[in-house]
């Protein structure tokens, strides 16, 4: 899939030393060399990317047109398909203290979503406790594998469970394999938190939410609605240790709420 997206020049600099389906991310900083991760090890291409290798690659993943794309590189990606994000910096531009455009991209960060096989076993004995779902939050660094897990966590509960996925920026819900493909077993939002969760409970009947990377005092509401209606909930935050959770000011609230509350947090090296 990495394939599709990369220029002719880049391509060939990265397939000519490693294996394309086993990387990745792929970092392009223009003046720099190129950076792959590859079956998680860093290394580095003597390659310096120009900025028209970036614009190439933009031209890609906007299909031609930047302006369709504008809200998404406002809030600093590009999505391409099948759970591939783009990440971009460069110029930001202000108007009223609001972001109203990005130009002069300089920085591409590709991220590849993989199937890892077995990833969240020790998860599901962690969140399935007799005959139901603890309310639960994975804790971990960038990097560490939560979206991958809580992909996979989503695909085998709703073998029997009727699952709601929030996803806003289309990071979980699709996937390249025919084996694991979201989209036929799940239910997806691809709405904010906030409004998904009150789409999901109005017209969706879930047993479960499963959302990515919480943050804020939005998440934290529709998190608590989610609960306060008898919805287990799954989702992730970054931290680095367990006490860092306490920064959202979820983990203590939600533990005092009267009807609902996270039950388990998991926080290991993922």
């Amino acid at each position: 899939m990495i394939s599709e997206i990369l220029s002719r020049n880049i391509y060939d600099k990265i397939s000519a030393k490693f294996d394309i389906e086993d990387v990745y991310e792929v970092r392009l900083n223009a003046g720099a060399n190129i950076r792959v991760n590859f079956r998680s090890i860093w290394h580095e291409i003597g390659y310096e990317v120009s900025h028209q290798d970036i614009q190439e690659i933009l031209y890609i993943l906007t299909r031609g047109s930047i302006y369709t794309y504008l809200d998404q590189l406002k809030r600093g990606y590009v999505y391409y398909k099948n759970a591939i994000r783009v990440g971009v910096a460069g110029e930001i531009l202000y108007e009223n203290n609001k972001i109203v455009s990005v130009k002069n991209i300089n920085s591409l960060i590709i991220r590849v979503p993989h199937y890892v096989v077995g990833c969240c076993d020790e998860l599901i004995r962690y969140i399935e406790n007799k005959d139901r779902l603890l309310n639960t939050v994975i804790l971990a660094p960038p990097f560490c594998g939560k979206t991958t897990k809580l992909r996979q966590l989503a695909y085998f509960l709703s073998k029997r469970h009727n699952i709601v996925i929030i996803d806003e920026k289309y990071e979980l819900t699709t996937y390249s394999s025919k084996d694991f493909c979201l989209k036929n077993t799940t239910n997806i939002l691809g709405v904010n938190r906030s409004q998904g969760v009150e789409m999901a409970l109005r017209n969706l009947s879930p047993d479960v939410i499963v959302t990515d990377e919480i943050y804020g005092e939005d998440d934290h509401k529709a998190i608590s609605r989610a609960i306060d209606s008898g919805v287990c909930v799954i989702t992730s935050a970054h931290s680095l240790r367990e006490n860092d959770f306490s920064q959202f000011d979820l983990k203590v609230r939600l533990a005092k709420r009267p009807i609902g509350s996270i039950e388990k947090i998991i926080m290991r090296q993922l």
